[in-house]
């Protein structure tokens, strides 16, 4: 397995879980940013939030790809955090992804989305 978690609202602790391919996790995430219409809602978390659940879980249809929870899940890499309302992508150390003062690698999604192929920072 290969397991990873985003937390799409830090503040409620609404968590993405992929089941396999962890490590293109943060890619998905460029990629379903960069698209038509999560560009277009950039500034309206609500609708940003559907679209990215939907671009990230796109091709993972089966029962065992993943999920979405309001707890962290089996991982195998740093929390890649998406702030809704700041407009920001940040990543943390499982159990610190609520506690803003631990995180890292802080980037606006225009900044994410234009620097290439998004890896995971090393924390």
């Amino acid at each position: 397995m290969d397991t990873a978690d985003t937390d799409i609202e830090p503040v409620l602790g609404i968590y993405l879980y992929t089941q396999h391919k962890g490590q293109d996790w943060p890619e998905r995430l460029r990629q379903a940013l960069i698209t038509g219409p999560a560009r277009l809602r950039w500034e309206d978390p609500q609708y940003l939030a559907r679209i990215l659940i939907d671009q990230l879980f796109s091709d993972l249809r089966d029962e065992e790809a993943g999920g979405v929870s309001t707890k962290l899940g089996d991982n195998d890499h740093p929390i890649t955090i998406v702030d809704l309302t700041a407009a920001r992508v940040h990543w943390a150390k499982a159990g610190d992804e609520q506690h803003r003062d631990r995180w890292t690698g802080s980037l606006g999604f225009a900044e994410f989305v234009t620097r290439g192929r998004a890896e995971y920072p090393t924390l």
